[in-house]
């Protein structure tokens, strides 16, 4: 897995500006005063394609289809971007960012093709529900609900930048809050949008944005952290929260070190009612003032704070190199059965086990570096594994493949490189294995 961070920073509509943010695609309006204008559109695949939402700054248009598997979302690009180079390439990577990602709170990108009538697309699956922004407009949820759905979007996050992937555009029209209650994040992926079109947007849009974003720096968890914090302020200033103030306001400090250190904190917060790490800083701070009229404290306690740190060190290393020992197993584990499976498996309960060691020390910000790259390489040997399992199985039923599809390349090409086999295997697994699995 590459260790580069994602973000998605995009601007909204302008009919957003002092009315109501851009509706999601997954929340279609009964209202018939409200229908988005239809087009007409024909796809052997698709029908009954109606358009749901076109950026009016961006390069993207979002469509609700019927597909033989049931309704979908078509995200496609305007018609003036769909030979563009660049925009296709950040769609792609939209899907191929998404695609990679497999959490129950994360909308799945179900492919990447060609539709007849709006050129590439990502077919997302359809999410019956409404955004956090509707139900917080509308009072349909309650305070005991937001609290599970904040707990939703931290094991989310959580689960994300151990991908190393970073959110970086975290709103409540990004957040779809299911039927049963439950939190889909959407729109993850990269800029699409040349800002200098309208700073009006742009300035509405930043209220949920971390100020490093902003200034163009780098991105870490602490800014989707920063994120939480403000969609806390947004509906405690609407009275759909309370008592969590005071958990919100350490994430929106304007200094990332100020903020807390990862979602999971953030949830630890959120469930014990506070930080219990900052009551004990202050519970230290007030010792040491206390302590500062002996004149050998410091020594002393300059010595002992090197043999703890040493200490620290030996057990992370330990700790790492466990981690790191468990790889055998985990690809055992995790092995693929069936070459429908998709290669990307959600290990979020062994992650975070493995890390529970680690996280139990008291780290540096160089050993919290470590501990997500070392996670990291657990993952992406877990997917190399499934990936080497599923290339052997893939090239022995090519192999053995009497269908036509397999015969005619088989034909064409008589004595076929390791390359062209490998190469022909795929096409012939997504044509007649993939093809017939959707019939």
């Amino acid at each position: 897995m590459s260790e580069q961070i994602f973000s998605n920073i995009e601007p909204i509509d302008d009919s957003e500006i002092n009315t109501e943010p851009e509706k999601k695609e997954e929340v279609v309006s009964h209202d018939n005063n409200d229908k988005p204008k239809k087009e007409e559109i024909k796809s052997n695949k698709y029908t009954d394609i109606k358009l749901l939402v076109e950026s009016r700054y961006g390069r993207s248009r979002v469509f609700m289809a019927k597909s033989p598997s049931g309704t979908v979302i078509l995200k496609a690009l305007k018609e003036k971007y769909a030979n563009d180079a660049q925009s296709k390439s950040f769609l792609k990577s939209e899907f191929d960012i998404t695609n990679m990602l497999d959490s129950r709170y994360i909308r799945k990108a179900l492919a990447y093709e060609n539709v007849e009538g709006l050129g590439q697309c990502i077919v997302f699956e359809y999410i019956n529900g409404k955004t956090l922004w509707e139900h917080v407009r509308l009072g349909t949820v309650s305070e005991r609900q937001v609290k599970n759905i904040l707990i939703e979007i931290c094991d989310a996050l959580t689960y994300m930048h151990r991908n190393g992937v970073i959110h970086c555009d975290l709103r409540p029209e990004n957040i779809i809050i299911t039927e049963d209650c439950h939190v889909k994040i959407i729109d993850i992926g990269l800029p699409e949008t040349e800002y200098e079109t309208n700073k009006e947007i742009l300035v509405k849009e930043m209220e949920f944005i971390a100020p490093e974003l902003i200034k163009g720096e780098e991105g870490d968890a602490r800014s989707d952290v920063y994120s939480v914090g403000k969609i806390m302020e947004f509906m405690c200033a609407r009275n759909i929260m309370k008592d969590s103030i005071e958990v919100a306001t350490p994430c929106t400090q304007y200094s990332k070190e100020q903020r807390y250190e990862s979602a999971a904190e953030l949830k630890s917060a959120l469930t014990t009612g506070g930080s219990p790490k900052k009551l004990v800083v202050v519970i230290l701070v007030l010792l040491l003032l206390a302590a500062i009229g002996f004149g050998l404290f410091k020594v002393f306690s300059k010595k002992m704070e090197n043999e703890d740190r040493m200490r620290e060190e030996a057990a992370f290393a330990a700790a790492i190199t466990e981690m790191k020992n468990n790889i055998p197993m985990l690809c055992e584990k995790y092995s693929i059965k069936d070459m429908t499976e998709p290669l990307r498996v959600d290990w979020a309960e062994d992650s975070m086990r493995l890390a529970q060691k680690v996280n139990s020390l008291d780290l540096t910000q160089e050993m919290k570096d470590k501990e997500i790259q070392a996670l990291q390489e657990v993952g992406n040997a877990i997917y190399q594994s499934r990936k080497n399992n599923f290339d052997k199985m893939l090239l022995a039923e090519y192999d053995k493949a009497q269908d036509s599809v397999a015969m005619n390349l088989k034909k064409n090409i008589p004595n076929p490189t390791p390359e062209q086999v490998n190469q022909n295997a795929n096409t012939w697994f997504n044509t007649f294995v993939k093809g017939n699995d959707q019939k």
